[in-house]
């Protein structure tokens, strides 16, 4: 093993600093140009989640861009927010280091368009949470039950349209090899306020 002394021991001890400083940069871009998709899990203030099928866990999905969150809001549709905590009570973060992020052509398709409240996959001026990101990704659509309650206030579903629930595709990336990165209080992606603060809204009501 070699020791360095005098000024070669100097110029090692400055190097190593910037050495480990430059490791964590490209570390931290690594991760920043890969694949990050939040699935958020809604409660009604007695408890009980909000479930779009029966047993379903999650309310809400949204992907990593450019260290932003792209999703299709009911409101404002397709946008981009720092974080996630008007959307749900908990997150859970899945990553795949093999697939990169939405490329700036894939998010230009999208930004700007209406939320689909007719939850259709072939309407071109207007989409969903679940849509849009399995659009993104290359994600087929299934036959879809509509068999939660939730859906007996919208119209038009019928049993057997195509579409993708969020456990669906939650589902789907799993067996992509995507792998849970984090899980947490949806208030903590942003690290600006709780949910004590707001109260969260409810996707596509």
């Amino acid at each position: 093993m070699k020791f360095f002394t005098g000024p070669a021991a100097q110029e090692a001890a400055i190097s190593t600093p910037r050495m480990l400083k430059l490791i964590i940069v490209l570390v931290a871009a690594w991760y920043a140009s890969a694949s990050d998709v939040a699935f958020l899990e809604y409660y009604l203030p007695d408890g009980r989640p909000v479930q779009l099928e029966p047993g379903g866990r999650f309310m809400h999905t949204a992907i990593r861009y450019r260290g932003h969150w792209l999703h299709a809001h009911p409101h404002r549709g397709v946008e981009l927010i720092d974080d996630l905590f008007e959307y749900g009570h908990a997150v859970q973060i899945l990553h795949n280091p093999d697939i990169p992020e939405p490329t700036p052509e894939q998010v230009e398709t999208w930004l700007g368009k209406s939320f689909d409240r007719s939850y259709s996959w072939s309407n071109p001026q207007a989409t969903y949470c679940t849509r849009l990101i399995a659009n993104l990704l290359g994600i087929s659509p299934t036959p879809m039950s509509f068999a939660a309650a939730h859906w007996d206030r919208h119209s038009g579903r019928r049993p057997g349209d195509l579409g993708l629930s969020p456990d669906d595709l939650y589902l789907e990336l799993k067996a992509r090899g995507y792998h849970v990165r984090l899980t947490c209080a949806a208030a903590l992606t942003g690290l600006l306020m709780s949910d004590r603060e707001k109260p969260p809204s409810i996707p596509g009501t």
